[in-house]
């Protein structure tokens, strides 16, 4: 699995010894998949991979995280968890068209070896997102931040998970800059009758979309639930009512769709950037010379004149600007789900430094990949028409 065999010690009458040397060679633990919703289109856009164990002589049938604590114990905690990320690969080479996977990490694992040679082995990285969990070891990781930036060269997203908990939590997030922050049950868990905790998703729904991240809440059990977190604004959600973990890829009963769409309708969530998002040109990561070369060349052809270009990496994701007019190095890019509602895009694009302002923005699908630009100022053209008393979606056209 990751290239050596891990050393158990030696039972002593303990049944998690023999488990785990079977659990290890991939015996008697298997995959399920929870589906992530768009919220506003009611559609499946990944899956969180969950380890579900089967009974074990003298240990009988319990929690997945008495094995991975088990397993921790034993000193060989980050071996499970890198033969979870084998499977969580095997999987994510079987996702439906347009979906990614989440798999679970523990902090503490992602820069040991077993683990390491699994996130660095040939198969890559890409549509695989690494939520790690909240915990306080992330403060104290050295070289967290590298390893990361490290894994999403490889094609990986970065996930936070159980956000949401305080100020350590938020600030973990400003220093990993994630690509999904995560909100757990505790959050949701009757959220259509509290309005503290109304007040608190709204506030990290803009706060996820500031640090050009997607809020993703956990634990949706009830119509009401997923109809307050919709009117909200929140991107993506999962949850028993919105599909239980299975081993096959569920889809979003029907009925649960159409409750979206009403409550996506009703909320005005239509007037969206998607009918603002253009076709652009851009550069890819370390040749930004010679494709600007390329890009001189045909604006001294009677091409539309451009002052900027977006900078995509090999997995067609948008990682920076570049500047053509003075030929400046790139600086960071700000990016938009073609579902971000066009006053919170404004909204970003206004908060930004004075000098990157007027940046575009580059738009990317649910996976992350590029899909053009949208400029701030045709948002602004829309938004002061519609004060004027007409339409977004004309604006736009």
């Amino acid at each position: 699995m990751t290239g050596r065999e891990p050393q158990m010690p030696h039972s002593d009458g303990d049944p998690w010894v023999s488990a785990l040397e079977l659990a290890l060679r991939g015996q008697g633990v298997a995959l399920v998949y929870q589906p992530v919703v768009d919220l506003k289109h009611g559609a499946v856009v990944g899956y969180e991979a969950l380890s579900r164990f089967e009974e074990a002589e003298g240990i009988g049938v319990v929690a997945p995280s008495a094995w991975f604590e088990a397993a921790r114990r034993l000193g060989v905690g980050a071996e499970l968890e890198a033969r979870v990320v084998v499977d969580a690969l095997d999987a994510r080479d079987r996702l439906p068209p347009n979906t990614f996977l989440t798999v679970n990490l523990s902090p503490w694992v992602v820069d040991t070896p077993p683990v390491r040679r699994v996130l660095e082995g040939p198969r890559g990285l890409h549509r695989l997102v690494l939520e790690i969990r909240d915990d306080p070891a992330i403060e104290g990781g050295v070289g967290l931040e590298e390893t990361f930036a490290s894994l999403r060269g490889r094609g990986a997203y970065l996930a936070v998970d159980d956000a949401g908990s305080g100020y350590d939590s938020l600030s973990h997030i400003q220093r990993l800059r994630p690509d999904f922050v995560k909100l757990d049950r505790e959050l949701v868990a009757g959220i259509d009758h509290d309005e503290a905790k109304l007040a608190l998703v709204e506030m990290l729904v803009r706060f996820a979309g500031r640090v050009d991240a997607w809020l993703l809440t956990e634990g949706v059990e009830t119509e009401g639930e997923l109809v307050a977190l919709s009117r909200l604004g929140v991107p993506l959600a999962q949850g028993y009512f919105l599909g239980r973990p299975a081993a096959h890829w569920s889809i979003v009963p029907s009925e649960v769709r159409q409750l979206l769409l009403r409550s996506a309708a009703s909320t005005g969530q239509r007037e969206t950037v998607e009918p603002f998002v253009e076709p652009w040109p851009f550069l890819e990561e370390g040749r930004e010379l010679e494709g600007l070369q390329l890009v001189r060349e045909a604006l001294e052809a009677g091409s539309q004149v451009l002052a900027t270009l977006p900078v995509l990496d090999h997995h067609r994701r948008p990682v920076s600007i570049y500047s053509i007019a003075e030929a400046l190095p790139a600086r960071p890019i700000a990016r938009v789900k073609a579902t971000t509602l066009v006053t919170d895009a404004a909204r970003r694009a206004m908060t930004r430094p004075l000098p990157r302002r007027f940046d575009p923005l580059a738009c990317v699908d649910d996976s992350g990949e590029y899909l053009g630009v949208v400029r701030v100022e045709r948002l602004i053209e829309a938004l002061t028409s519609a004060l004027e008393g007409g339409e977004l979606g004309r604006a736009a056209a």
